[in-house]
């Protein structure tokens, strides 16, 4: 993805307790797409890395309940962001303004949040 000249540049937070899903969408976001992305694992170290970084999205996955908080810690923020999660239930949990993507994902879905982004 070609950042447009002027345009800010986009800062991703990926979060999700599984090693393979880390692993698969870190490689995809920052090999395939060119984001500068950083992997955490935990919803604590999502809610720090938010506090001190300078992100654009978060995207981060159910975490047994633990989403709620990052949700919160982005808004906060002022950040995109995303939840993904195999529990159909958390989509009917999270604010309107939050976007949900239910698991398994397809990587498309993954890019459609920053082709999203850049045609508004």
């Amino acid at each position: 993805m070609e950042k447009e000249p002027g345009e800010p540049k986009i800062k991703v937070l990926f979060v999700d307790d599984s090693a393979s899903i880390r692993m698969f969408a870190g490689d995809f976001l920052e090999k395939t797409m060119g984001l500068s992305t950083v992997i955490v694992d935990s919803a604590e170290k999502a809610i720090e890395e938010i506090q001190k970084g300078n992100f654009t999205h978060v995207i981060t996955d159910g975490l047994n309940g633990g989403w709620e908080n990052v949700v919160q810690a982005g808004q906060e923020k002022g950040v995109s962001v995303t939840v993904i999660s195999g529990n159909p239930k958390i989509e009917e949990q999270i604010p309107k303004d939050i976007r949900f993507i239910a698991k398994p994902m397809r990587l498309e879905q993954i890019r459609e949040i920053f082709e999203e982004r850049r045609c508004s």
